[in-house]
């Protein structure tokens, strides 16, 4: 019988300014695609809704 070890490890960060800018643009352009991406499914699902009715 094998043993599994699993081993963990937790990472602090901490950026400078300038790195905290690009996190928070990364972020921000991150969600807005999650939000694109969001708005075009519900619309296509509203569309299917309708023709189904």
């Amino acid at each position: 019988m094998s043993e599994t070890i699993i081993r963990a490890y937790r990472y602090a960060l901490d950026p400078t300014g300038a790195q905290v800018e690009i996190l928070h643009r990364y972020a921000t352009a991150s969600r807005c695609g999650f939000n694109f991406a969001l708005g075009m499914k519900i619309a296509v699902y509203a569309g299917a809704v309708a023709v189904t009715s």
